[in-house]
């Protein structure tokens, strides 16, 4: 495969259109053959201006697959652990292109409302009960309502989520054991697995939540 300036050579559509998961497979099957894939999609000038020479990359592939959505190469380049695939300068301006195009924003805003989450956290079980809510109306009625926020958004947001991905799991076999326990396996991920936690103390705080009883 070999990128020029103007057009592909050597079939990469081709080879992208027959093989989408050409990335998955060199990582699983032949690894060291990645580094002539990538060089592959660069073109680089001849000439230079200035002291700087023209580079081009051609990553169209590596970010969308043929039905628009995202490719699974950045996954299965992550799923490698390899530190020399990674860095190569084809991968690090697609995960540039991801993080400016997309992902950034989805990531600030998952981590505003997991900071307003806590933050209502705090106030409605930490600091506001010690304000003096047996004398206060107003405060125990901003204690429901910061508690009930966490009930109904946070524990809601976090059994439905984990619903939907353990009923998947075991439809698709995607389970390990443990114990006399068939567990999802996506349970297996430290921080998947404090989510899980997280749920079930807040399941458990709702059911003893006296403000409900």
């Amino acid at each position: 495969i070999r990128a020029d300036r103007e057009r592909y050579y050597y079939g990469v559509d081709a080879v992208f259109g027959t093989h989408e998961d050409i990335i998955s497979r060199l990582v699983h099957e032949a690894r060291s053959l990645l580094p002539v894939l990538f060089e592959g999609l660069v073109w680089r000038s001849r000439h230079t201006k200035d002291g700087l020479r023209r580079v081009n990359y051609y990553v169209q592939h590596l970010i969308v697959n043929s039905n628009g959505g995202l490719a699974d190469a950045m996954k299965s380049l992550t799923a490698s652990k390899d530190q020399g695939i990674v860095s190569h300068p084809v991968i690090c301006l697609v995960s540039d292109t991801l993080w400016t195009g997309v992902v950034r924003r989805q990531f600030l805003v998952s981590k505003l409302g997991f900071l307003f989450a806590l933050f209502v956290f705090l106030l409605s079980q930490a600091i506001l009960p010690k304000a003096g809510a047996e004398d206060n109306r107003a405060i125990r009625i901003a204690i429901l309502c910061g508690r009930a926020i966490n009930y109904v958004f946070s524990m809601t947001r976090l059994i439905i989520s984990h619903v939907t991905r353990c009923v998947r799991a075991y439809r698709t076999g995607k389970t390990k054991r443990l114990c006399c326990l068939r567990l999802p396996s996506y349970l297996c991920d430290f921080y998947t697995c404090l989510s899980f936690l997280l749920m079930l103390l807040l399941m458990a705080m709702c059911a003893f939540e006296p403000k409900m009883n």
